[in-house]
């Protein structure tokens, strides 16, 4: 996997990398259509109820008929976003603490589905986020023509980046195949935090 990951960053044209970018961009939506720290959680917990269980097919089925190249609505994707999340608190044995802001004043905007989930997964799965003090944070918001996310949580002390995961890079790919020049993924971190900041240019 991680020689197949340096070749999406290399910036010489050599035979193939366009196809692993391509094949970079799949991986990475299909990794967020069947996420498996979700079904890892949900399978490990006891306190799950029937409700939980309906909620989780329903969106299983939701997110089956979405395709890697297909673009929808910057509202859908969010309210996709918010039912994945309410999922994670549902199914988890110890309390997630999540805050989400949105501020989308633009309804037309389109985004590839399940593109802003990466981020948000890499927060909850790499994170802390067992502290009601100090909750993962995810802002939505529209400007203009541009789509920008921000997330950020507690930083975790035992990975050396939380930047450089399966996950992002595999996003990096699949931002790169739909807009190679029209993002930015800003990535900082502390002794406290960890903040992505993603904006593109739809």
């Amino acid at each position: 996997m991680a020689n197949f990951l340096d070749r999406l960053w290399r910036k010489d044209k050599e035979e193939g990398v366009d196809q692993a970018l391509e094949y970079g961009a799949a991986l990475s939506f299909k990794c967020c259509q069947v996420e498996d720290n979700l079904m890892r959680l949900f399978f490990a917990c006891d306190s799950r109820s029937t409700a939980n269980d309906a909620e989780l097919f329903q969106y299983m089925q939701q997110v089956s008929l979405l395709h890697r190249d297909e673009k929808h609505a910057v509202q859908d994707e969010v309210s996709l976003l918010k039912v994945y999340l309410r999922l994670i608190q549902n199914v988890t044995d110890e309390e997630v603490y999540i805050e989400f802001e949105e501020l989308i004043d633009n309804k037309g905007l389109e985004v590839p589905a399940l593109l802003l989930f990466p981020l948000v997964i890499n927060a909850i799965q790499y994170g802390y986020n067992r502290m009601a003090e100090r909750p993962v944070k995810i802002k939505v918001k529209t400007l203009g023509e541009s789509l920008q996310l921000e997330v950020s949580n507690r930083a975790n002390h035992r990975l050396t980046s939380q930047e450089h995961t399966e996950t992002i890079d595999l996003l990096k790919a699949r931002l790169t195949y739909f807009y190679p020049e029209g993002y930015s993924l800003i990535c900082n971190s502390n002794s406290a935090t960890f903040k992505a900041t993603l904006l593109i240019k739809l």
